[in-house]
């Protein structure tokens, strides 16, 4: 499973409440905001959410990827 992880930069206060929460590496610092350099990383556990009071992070499951192939061999299975 995919996550796909937003910080909306205009709402972020710069606590560092998320970097330090998640266990992922997810979040870094830039220009004194949160920014999520490794969302690839993100593990769907939401505790960045739950941690951040002015409500900046969003994430959002993307399902997986599958190639055609992968889908082509599923389809003759199923």
């Amino acid at each position: 499973m995919g996550f796909n992880v937003t910080l909306d930069r205009e709402k972020c206060t710069g606590c560092e409440e998320c970097l330090e929460l998640c266990s992922s590496g997810v979040f870094d610092m830039q220009n004194g905001r949160a920014v999520p350099v490794k969302p690839k990383e993100c593990i769907g556990c939401e505790s960045c959410i739950e941690v951040c009071e002015p409500n900046a992070i969003s994430i959002e499951e993307t399902g997986v990827q599958m190639s055609d192939q992968c889908q082509a061999l599923l389809r003759g299975i199923l």
